[in-house]
């Protein structure tokens, strides 16, 4: 099984960064699928990572995956279920999801007709 990347990138003098933090860190540690970095761009890494993918503002989480085309990405500090989203896309989950909510109507449907 493939794991989701999630990528935060923060600033020492951010206001909104600790809330990005804390809710990439709650999910990672709430599932196996998902492994967590955290970037601040005071430190040289952070800073050329940031560089290399136009990253203007903190905090923004990238969000990769198997299924990804490159990241999902996010400005700010997003909802908790639209970046569950996000890393379930990232994993090709939402289509197996979608998939077994159509196989559920379709039985339902078999049944009353």
């Amino acid at each position: 099984m493939g794991k989701a990347r999630i990528e935060v990138y923060t600033s020492p003098t951010c206001p909104h960064c600790p809330s990005a933090v804390s809710l990439a860190k709650e999910i990672s540690e709430q599932r196996e699928d998902v492994r967590l970095r955290i970037y601040s761009l005071a430190e040289k890494n952070g800073m050329s990572r940031a560089e290399r993918y136009g990253i203007m503002s903190t905090p923004t989480i990238l969000v990769t995956g198997e299924c990804s085309d490159g990241f999902i990405g996010f400005r700010g500090t997003p909802a908790r279920e639209t970046l569950i989203k996000a890393i379930e896309k990232a994993l090709c989950q939402r289509d197996k999801i979608y998939e077994q909510k159509k196989g559920f109507l379709s039985l339902i449907k078999k049944l009353l007709s």
